[in-house]
C-alpha cells in the first residue's frame, strides 16, 4: 500500500530538519559542499566525531528533498560514523533518516524496522524530543496501511506535547499530518481545519518555504471535492515556492497535480507539458512509484488525443 503521492507529508528528521528553511538554491549548494568536505575528509573517515555525524545527517536530510538514493547513502554514512563513535543519539537520528528515505520512496515495510530501532534507542535514552519525531514517521506508516485511528492517536499525542512546550515546529508537523490522515479517511472538514492551523503556525514562524506543501495539500482536498478552480489556485501557489527552494520531489508532485487538472479540462497540450516535466523529475530523483503513475497518466493522455472531438 502506498501514500497518496499527490499529497505532501511532512516527515520528521529530528535535530536538523529546519536549518535551511529560508535559503536559496545557491546558498544551499554552497552549504552542501562544505558538509561534503567534512564527511569525505580522510581523518573524519578514520575517526568520526559528533561533527562528522551531524554533517552526514544534514546531507541526508537535504537530499531527502532532491534525491532519495543520496539521502539513504548519507544516512548510512551517518549510521556508520555513529556506530564507530559509539554515539547513541547519532545512531537514532541516522536510523530515522534512513527510514524517512524509504518512506518517501514508497517502501513502507522497509522503513518500519529502521524507525522502530530509532524509537527504541530514544526510549532507552529518555529523549522525548526524539520520540516525538520518530513517532510522527511511524504514524505515516500506520496511516498508509489504513490504521487511521492509531496514526491519529500518535499525531495527537505529539501535538499535545508540542502545545504544552509551545514547540511550533512539532505543532506544524502534527497539524499537517493529521490533516492528511483525515483527508485519506475522507473527513474533509477536519482535514481542512488542520491544514489551516498548520498555515497559522507557519505565519507565526514567518516562513514561506513549507507553505508550498500545505498549499499543495489544500489543493488536493479541493480537487477531491470537485472544486478544480480552487484546486488549481493552490497548486499554482505551491509550485513557485517549491522551485525557489529546490524541493524537487515537491515540484514533481505539484506539477503532476496541475497536469491532472488540465487533462480533466481537456487542455491536453498544457497537460502533456506538465506531466512530462513531472515524469522527468520523478525519474531523476528517483521516485519509482510516481514515475509509474506518470507513465500511466501520459498513456491516458495519448489515448484522449487520438479520440475524435
Amino acid at each position: 500500500m502506498t501514500i497518496k503521492k499527490s499529497q505532501l507529508i511532512i516527515l520528521s528528521s529530528f535535530l536538523f530538519m529546519f536549518y535551511l528553511s529560508g535559503e536559496t538554491v545557491s546558498a544551499q549548494n554552497k552549504f552542501m559542499d562544505s558538509l561534503k568536505l567534512v564527511v569525505n575528509n580522510v581523518e573524519t573517515i578514520k575517526n568520526p566525531d559528533k561533527g562528522a555525524i551531524k554533517s552526514a545527517v544534514i546531507l541526508s536530510d537535504i537530499y531527502s528533498k532532491i534525491s532519495l538514493d543520496s539521502s539513504k547513502h548519507y544516512g548510512l554514512i551517518a549510521y556508520d560514523f555513529a556506530t564507530r563513535a559509539k554515539n547513541d543519539t547519532g545512531l537514532a537520528v541516522s536510523l530515522n533518516m534512513i527510514g524517512m528515505a524509504y518512506l518517501s520512496s514508497g517502501f513502507y515495510d522497509s522503513a518500519a524496522p529502521f524507525l522502530d530501532s530509532a524509537l527504541n534507542i530514544f526510549q532507552s535514552m529518555g529523549d522525548t524530543t526524539g520520540l516525538v519525531f520518530v513517532r510522527n514517521n511511524l504514524a505515516v506508516v500506520m496511516k498508509t496501511k489504513g490504521n487511521y485511528t492509531q496514526a491519529l492517536k500518535l499525531y495527537q499525542e505529539n501535538l499535545l506535547m508540542a502545545q504544552n512546550r509551545h514547540e511550533l515546529e512539532n505543532m506544524l508537523l502534527s497539524y499537517n499530518n493529521m490533516g492528511i490522515a483525515y483527508y485519506d479517511w475522507k473527513k474533509y472538514d477536519e482535514a481542512l481545519k488542520n491544514y489551516k492551523l498548520a498555515l497559522d503556525v507557519l505565519d507565526s514562524l514567518g516562513e514561506e518555504n513549507r507553505k508550498g506543501s500545505l498549499y499543495n495539500n489544500i489543493g488536493e482536498l479541493y480537487k477531491t471535492q470537485g472544486n478544480e478552480a480552487k484546486a488549481l489556485e493552490f497548486f499554482q501557489k505551491a509550485l513557485p515556492i517549491h522551485k525557489k527552494y529546490n524541493r524537487q520531489r515537491s515540484v514533481m508532485i505539484s506539477t503532476m497535480n496541475i497536469g491532472d487538472i488540465y487533462m480533466n479540462r481537456n487542455d491536453l497540450q498544457k497537460a502533456q507539458g506538465y506531466l512530462n516535466e513531472a515524469l522527468a523529475i520523478s525519474e531523476k530523483i528517483p521516485d519509482y512509484s510516481n514515475a509509474s503513475l506518470l507513465h500511466i497518466k501520459l498513456g491516458e493522455l495519448s489515448v484522449k488525443k487520438k479520440m475524435p472531438t
